[in-house]
């Protein structure tokens, strides 16, 4: 496409969806998803099926008042660590395969203990580099 072109429709949202990330999958890595509130899951891409162009998606994770919000999900593997930092300045470094690998409909376990009135703000991967 040229620079002028609008591109095409990635995923056609509904009222109040939004698109917390886009990450192109790894051969057999998982997909890590984050809520506000410190709650974690790895679920294996394999689980979520393909989907055309400007398609509603597939549920990643169960969505509940106490789990809180999604806020980050991205690709791992199994030798990754992960960063995750709360809006009070606290941060922790936890290796991935401490996550548990959950189905795509579950809510996921405590990844973080967030205080009250805080939140998970950000959440980035420290990618594993295979020596050779």
């Amino acid at each position: 496409m040229g620079r002028t072109a609008a591109g095409v429709r990635g995923i056609r949202l509904k009222a109040n969806d939004e698109v917390i990330s886009a990450d192109a999958g790894r051969g057999d890595d998982s997909l890590l998803i984050v809520s506000d509130a410190g709650y974690a899951k790895r679920t294996v891409i394999g689980q979520f099926p393909r989907k055309g162009r400007g398609g509603q998606g597939v549920i990643g994770v169960k969505i509940t008042e106490k789990k809180g919000r999604v806020v980050a999900a991205f690709m791992v593997g199994a030798e990754d660590e992960i960063v995750a930092v709360a809006s009070n300045g606290v941060t922790i470094r936890t290796a991935v395969k401490e996550i548990s690998s959950q189905g795509r409909a579950a809510t996921g376990v405590r990844l973080m203990n967030v205080d009250k009135g805080h939140s998970v703000a950000s959440v980035a991967p420290i990618l594993s580099t295979d020596e050779a």
